[in-house]
This record gives structure tokens, C-alpha cells and sequence, in this order.
């Protein structure tokens, strides 16, 4: 794009990743995704998604975790589920689903605190003794942490 300034190609991209996201053409989509960090896809993703809380981005997301690294787009895919589209009925337990995948890929704190993120929402779709398991294995690698307190505390 000749003539233009970074920052207006960028805004000429994002503009392109949103349309083609909600018009299915997510090879499109894709190809402007490749020459972006992750940090500024999550950025744009989330962005998009507040929006237009539309299922598109989710099936966009889903459709580049069979191409990206899988376990950063399975965190995008969580984040929009629990967040911008937290509203549509089985989006909590879709993202329930992806964070206990993303648990057996990648053993971590933050994967254990997602988890436990289900056992402190009104559905309570993670029960009490695997909340008690989950946040008394993060006290065992990080004693001062805050959320397995949390979840300890209430049943001691």
C-alpha cells in the first residue's frame, strides 16, 4: 500500500481481519494473522469479539488452533468464551472443556488457576474436591497463592 503511513496500514489490516472473520473467509483472515504477534492477535481478537459478540471469532479461533500453536489460541479461545461471550447459553462449559484440555498440554499455575475460575462462578462447573485437589497442588509450587487460598479457606 503505497503512500501509507504504518499505522494506517495496520488500521487497513485490522479493519480487513474483522471483516473477513465475519464473513467466513478465514483463509483471508488468516494470512493477516501471520504477519501479526500474538500478543497484537489477542489484542484484536478480544477487540472484535466485544464488538460484535459474534460466534465467528470463536469459530475463527478454533480454526487457527488447528494451524497455530495450539495452546496459545486454546487460551484466546477461553478468554472470549468467559469474557465477551460469556452471555450465550454453554459458552462457560465449552471454556470448561478447553482449560482442562489446556491443563494436560501445558502444567502450569496459570492453567490450575483457570480451572479453578469454574468453581467460583454460580454454575460451579468444577466440583468441590477437584477445586480442593487443584488449589492445594498450587499452594505445593506457589505457598502465597492468592486464588487456592481463596478456595482452601472456604472449606476449612
Amino acid at each position: 500500500m503505497p503512500g501509507l503511513l504504518n499505522k494506517e496500514v495496520i488500521i487497513i489490516s485490522n479493519i480487513n481481519l474483522k471483516n473477513y472473520i465475519l464473513n467466513g473467509k478465514y483463509d483471508e483472515a488468516k494470512e493477516i494473522c501471520d504477519s501479526m504477534s500474538m500478543e497484537d492477535i489477542k489484542n484484536e481478537i478480544i477487540q472484535i469479539t466485544y464488538q460484535t459478540e459474534s460466534l465467528s471469532v470463536y469459530a475463527f479461533s478454533e480454526y487457527m488452533s488447528s494451524f497455530k500453536d495450539c495452546i496459545e489460541w486454546n487460551k484466546l479461545i477461553i478468554e472470549i468464551l468467559i469474557n465477551p461471550l460469556c452471555f450465550i447459553e454453554g459458552a462457560y462449559s465449552i471454556a470448561f472443556h478447553y482449560s482442562k484440555q489446556l491443563l494436560k498440554k501445558e502444567y502450569s499455575i496459570d492453567n490450575m488457576e483457570r480451572l479453578l475460575f469454574f468453581y467460583d462462578i454460580p454454575e460451579r462447573l468444577l466440583e468441590k474436591e477437584k477445586a480442593l485437589d487443584i488449589a492445594k497442588s498450587i499452594i505445593q509450587i506457589d505457598s502465597m497463592n492468592t486464588i487456592a487460598k481463596k478456595v482452601l479457606k472456604e472449606h476449612t
